[in-house]
């Protein structure tokens, strides 16, 4: 029995790695935003560690709060201090090159993004 828990364990663990090592990398909404996302992967504890966005186009960088994570998508919480804006985004995977982040909160819209570098 406790082979199976932990083989089970390890299943769910590598299924929720899978998912969300998909997003790791940096990515590019060129009709909507001059922003580019950068979101970090620690393989140490198979999470991801860090959601960062950096616009060349106004000069400015922000680092969302990662408020939850798990096998199906990964959501956040960010302030534009500029904008007085106050989001949380949701991002899935659609495809090893495609990814979608639905933006609520001060803003509402949905962002398709696809992959510049893993």
């Amino acid at each position: 029995m406790k082979n199976l828990a932990l083989l089970l364990a390890l299943t769910l663990s590598s299924i929720a790695f899978c998912q969300t090592n998909k997003l790791e990398g940096s990515w590019s909404c060129y009709d909507k935003t001059s922003y580019v996302v950068t979101i970090s992967f620690n393989s140490k504890t198979n999470l991801i560690d860090k959601v960062q966005s950096y616009s060349s186009y106004t000069g400015s960088s922000l680092t969302d709060d990662i408020i939850m994570q798990d096998s199906e998508a990964l959501k956040t919480k960010s302030y534009f201090e500029k904008n007085d804006w106050r989001l949380e985004s949701e991002f899935v995977s659609i495809d090893d090159n495609t990814m979608k982040r639905i933006i609520s909160g001060s803003r509402t819209d949905i962002l398709v993004y696809k992959r510049i570098n893993k």
